[in-house]
């Protein structure tokens, strides 16, 4: 078979490379080639879970790592595929070289901080737009300056003989593919990027071995790779039998488990927003002053603490006292807690709204006016800076679904359909993990709820009415 004349998939690789826990990374020239590659390199500087190790000790793991992850557990999802004849007999080595390579590169454009940039810019600071430029070769245009000799584009053309836009096709659907075919790549883009797609099952796995909790380590990867197959009804994605319902289900509860005790921990919240307010009050002084190609390269060529460091440092003063804040970890506290709950789905739903669907001059002038008031009801003089809203974006993190195929039936089933669990966890992530936090700085904590939290609830119903 054409497509098991790859090195990369054969079952005695040339070479292997350890990464924890207990994984072997199938290695060959060709991938070292691009691993050795300077901007592959410096993914060991950048983070996996940003300042989740304030919180968290073991959290310093990087980008780096998880990126050989994901590339192992690909080639994982390729070999199991490989036992359905609609995938077997179709993806050429051709095919396949693109998605290992999607897979490898996938986090190629990644910087530090790089979520709370995009909750700022998306349309500048997107991750996912400079990794398809390090893979096409726009990266240095843009950036204004060749940065190394032999571009990352340069590499795969050379030892690959694939198409660098058919890569950057497989990780992204915006990106048109020149030799697959649009059947073929929804079946390889779902494999990096869907509801059980190899980047989630790494990075809840690799996660919860560094931070220390039991939540991801719950996957059932042998039986779900045994269950894995393509949807049979055209719609060119990966789908289950109904041996896998029950893997699928664990890996949509660690993922729940996942967020709500380690990416969204009150206290990493707490530390984002303050990365946030940095990078917001940076950029407000800064960002027309400096080429786009000038900043992005400044945050691609430094670790998270360079960058940290370099925006206090550049940015105005308050971005400064932040940044002293967050390296001597003197983390803000929360004040208020909305849940899209009864109580407070109408209040929720107006500031998710406000700021994520209307203009930003309103989010920032109902800011202005909800400290105002807080001001006034304790008679203190309050600054923006003291009080920070977390609202997390409603469109990010979605919990989709994926095909069960029925035993002794050819039809498949949504599993958000058929499985009350699924349906339930769902329902409830917005409610239980979804919330929005009022934080405050720690030394004006007790003053601020020394006139109850029904006051604080009530500054902020008449800010957003204003």
């Amino acid at each position: 078979m054409e497509s098991m004349l790859l090195p990369e998939l054969s079952p005695y690789p040339q070479h292997i490379v350890r990464v924890p826990e207990l994984t072997s990374v199938p290695f060959t020239d060709r991938v070292r080639a691009l691993i050795d590659h300077p901007w592959f390199q410096r993914l060991r500087n950048v983070r996996q879970l940003g300042l989740t190790h304030l919180v968290y000790p073991g959290a310093t793991h990087s980008r780096f790592e998880h990126s050989l992850g994901v590339y192992a557990h690909t080639i994982r999802y390729v070999h199991a595929l490989m036992s359905d004849p609609r995938f077997r007999d179709t993806m050429t080595e051709y095919d396949l070289s693109c998605i290992l390579l999607a897979a490898l590169l996938h986090d190629i454009g990644q910087f530090p901080f790089a979520h709370a940039f995009e909750e700022i810019r998306q349309d500048l600071f997107r991750h996912e737009r400079y990794s398809r430029l390090f893979i096409t070769g726009g990266i240095e245009e843009y950036l204004g300056e060749p940065s190394c000799s032999e571009s990352i584009r340069d590499r795969i053309v050379a030892h690959w003989n694939v198409e660098p836009d058919d890569v950057a096709a497989m990780l992204s659907l915006e990106v048109a593919p020149v030799r697959i075919s649009e059947d073929k790549r929804g079946i390889l883009h779902s494999i990096i990027d869907g509801p059980v797609d190899a980047d989630k099952m790494d990075y809840l796995f690799r996660d919860s071995i560094h931070t220390g909790v039991p939540y991801g380590r719950f996957l059932d990867t042998d039986r779900f790779l045994q269950s894995l197959t393509v949807d049979p009804v055209g719609r060119n994605v990966l789908a289950l039998s109904e041996k896998g319902r029950i893997c699928a289900e664990l890996f949509l509860i660690c993922r729940y488990a996942m967020f709500s005790e380690v990416y969204w921990h009150h206290t990493v919240r707490a530390l984002s927003s303050m990365a946030r307010f940095a990078v917001r009050a940076f950029l407000r002084v800064r960002l027309e002053e400096e080429r786009p190609g000038a900043l992005i390269g400044t945050m691609l060529t430094r670790s998270d603490d360079a960058l940290l460091t370099w925006l206090g440092e550049n940015g105005p003063p308050e971005a400064g006292r932040m940044v002293k804040r967050i390296f001597a970890r003197s983390i803000y506290r929360r004040l208020l807690v909305l849940r899209a709950d009864e109580g407070d789905l109408e209040v929720y739903g107006q500031l998710s709204d406000l700021r994520w669907r209307r203009p930003g001059e309103e989010y920032a002038a109902f800011k202005t006016r909800f400290v105002a008031r807080i001001a006034r009801l304790l008679s203190i003089n309050l600054s923006e800076e003291e009080l920070l809203i977390d609202i997390p974006d409603p469109d990010t993190d979605r919990i989709g679904s994926v095909n069960v195929i029925p035993e002794y039936k050819d039809k498949p089933e949504a599993l958000a359909q058929v499985s009350h669990l699924w349906a339930s966890i769902r329902e409830d992530f917005p409610r239980w993990v979804r919330k929005i936090r009022i934080f405050c700085s720690p030394e004006r904590r007790a003053a601020l709820l020394s006139r109850g939290e029904e006051k604080l609830r009530e500054a902020l119903e008449e800010a957003l009415k204003e």
